[in-house]
C-alpha cells in the first residue's frame, strides 16, 4: 500500500510511545535514516537500566514486537 510522507513522520513518535511502557527502558532517540529499495531504515537508540544482558534482549524483542503491532494499525 502507499504510505505518506505524515505516516512516515509518526514513526518515531510511535518507537518512543513504544518504549515508555517498557520497564527499565530509556529511549535515547529515534530517526528515519534512509530509504532502500524495500522500505527505509529507522535507527533507535536505548538503555536497559538493569546490567543482566538477557534482560536487554527481552526487553528488545519487547519494543520491537510493539513497534511492529504499532505499525500494523
Amino acid at each position: 500500500s502507499d504510505v505518506c510522507s505524515s505516516d512516515l513522520e509518526k514513526i518515531p513518535t510511535l518507537i518512543k510511545t513504544a518504549a515508555l511502557g517498557i520497564n527499565e527502558v530509556v529511549l535515547e532517540r529515534a530517526h528515519i535514516t534512509g530509504i532502500t529499495s524495500t522500505g527505509i531504515t529507522v535507527e533507535y537508540y536505548f538503555t536497559v537500566n538493569d546490567a543482566v544482558y538477557q534482560r536487554f534482549l527481552d526487553q528488545q524483542q519487547t519494543l520491537v514486537v510493539k513497534v511492529i503491532a504499532a505499525l500494523a494499525q
